[in-house]
């Protein structure tokens, strides 16, 4: 638990640090920290959950996809689901839980400033796959402005998705189409089941 906690402490310190880096004002730098310090509470709550046998904390992937896109289906009140997430349910546990969602967060947010979350028509859909002992997310978005856009926005995000992908030793790759950003995050399965 102190691991944990310790380790909450030093992402909480990052985000602040890098963020301020990016932030144009005070205003935009508490936005942006309080939105991040958000996520990683909703990521962090589902760290104390457990499985009702008092055994190692655990979640699914699909409950934290569930949890970092919660608030984007709160925005959308009484209009057509602009999600689908499809594919095998995999474990994830211990230290794993904060980083994937940070990195699920981050694709969020670029959706929601600059893709399939920036328009009221666009939509994201994600797939996962078991490949050869790992796990292969999809997040393909669509029906937002033109993905070539999204390609120069590089900022604290990108630093984020590039720290977390390292730690969980994943493969990540983009792809900007006309219809939109697909992004293949290619995990090994143990990375998921470290505690």
């Amino acid at each position: 638990m102190n691991h944990r906690i310790m380790n909450l402490f030093a992402v909480a310190s990052s985000i602040v640090g890098l963020s301020a880096q990016a932030a144009a004002s005070a205003t935009e730098l508490a936005a942006t920290v309080r939105n991040r310090l958000d996520a990683l509470a909703r990521a962090h709550a589902l760290t104390v959950s457990t499985n009702g046998e008092g055994s190692q904390p655990a979640t699914t992937l699909q409950a934290i996809i569930q949890t970092i896109l919660a608030p984007y289906v709160a925005d959308m009140q009484g209009t057509e689901s602009r999600f689908a997430v499809k594919g095998p349910d995999v474990p994830v546990s211990g230290n794993a839980i904060i980083p994937i969602s940070l990195l699920l967060y981050e694709f969020a947010t670029n959706a929601a400033k600059h893709g399939g979350l920036s328009t009221a028509t666009g939509r994201i859909d994600i797939h996962s796959v078991l490949e050869n002992g790992r796990i292969v997310l999809v997040w393909q978005e669509s029906g937002g402005p033109s993905a070539q856009k999204q390609q120069n926005n590089e900022g604290f995000g990108s630093k984020l998705i590039n720290v977390t992908t390292s730690q969980l030793a994943a493969d990540l790759s983009k792809e900007w189409k006309s219809s939109g950003l697909t992004v293949r995050l290619s995990i090994p399965r143990n990375s998921l089941s470290q505690t």
